[in-house]
Formats: structure tokens, sequence, C-alpha cells
């Protein structure tokens, strides 16, 4: 998250770079609603028609990105997210199954959705499910046009 956050220019003029304990500890302070309605004001597209890689036309392009997250070894995630494995075996930690929308050329993070929040099994999650959890996860289509 640093990182993003230095390329953006959020830590300018010597403004000291917070460290990932830091934004760890922030974010617990703050609780999950906060966090979630940040996430929900800034994620928004931010390339325009001469942002390279990110239009077709006046198409905007976007990605689906995939990605497992351990999580710590608690029983509220270990009920939330389980223990994935195979042929007996078990993941040493509960692990979190997300899906991010993308902005092509920026790559902005439009949208996140874990699958446990969508109520659904992650292991049966898919591709045409998901694209109707984001359908319906869009309030305002117009949020994703050029």
């Amino acid at each position: 998250m640093i990182e993003p956050l230095a390329r953006l220019g959020a830590c300018r003029g010597g403004d000291p770079v917070p460290t990932a304990s830091a934004i760890t500890q922030a974010r617990k302070r703050l609780g999950p609603q906060v966090v979630r309605e940040v996430f929900h004001r800034v994620a928004v597209p931010v390339a325009d028609l001469l942002t390279v890689g990110a239009h077709v036309g006046s198409l905007r392009l976007v990605s689906f990105d995939g990605t497992t997250l351990d999580m710590p070894d608690t029983r509220s995630n270990a009920d939330a997210y389980g223990y994935p494995g195979s042929s007996g075996e078990r993941a040493a930690f509960p692990q979190l199954r997300l899906l991010t929308l993308i902005e092509d050329g920026s790559l902005a993070a439009l949208m996140c959705r874990a699958a446990s929040e969508a109520g659904l099994d992650p292991d049966r999650l898919s591709p045409t499910r998901t694209l109707r959890i984001v359908r319906r996860r869009i309030a305002d289509p117009a949020a994703i046009s050029p």
C-alpha cells in the first residue's frame, strides 16, 4: 500500500512515509466500516482518454484480478474463510479469496470483493456468477464509462 501512496504523490516535500505496520495499526483503529467507506470514495477510474492502454476508442478497458491472502489464524477467520487444502492436507492459515476489478492503463482498483462477502463458497465462484455479482454491486454504470 505504501508504494501506491508514494506513486500518487501522497507523501511530498519530505513528509514521512508511513510504514506498513503504521498502516495496519491505523486500519485496526478505524475499523472495517471506515476503511470500506474510504475505499469506495477513492476507487474510481483515473485514466483519461489519453492514458496509454486504458481505452479502445471510447470504451474503458478493465480486467479482473483474483488472488488469495493468508489471514491471521483466528477462529473467526477460519469460520469466514476456511483452510484450503487437498489430499487431506490443510493450509496453515485461513485464506481469503479476493476479486478485484482493475482499470487497465492506470491499474486503479475500481472494486474489490471477497468471495465470502457475497455469501458464496469461494471454490464454486464461477466467472459467470462473479460477473453477475459485479453487475449488481456497481451502483452507477456511468462510474466506469469514459
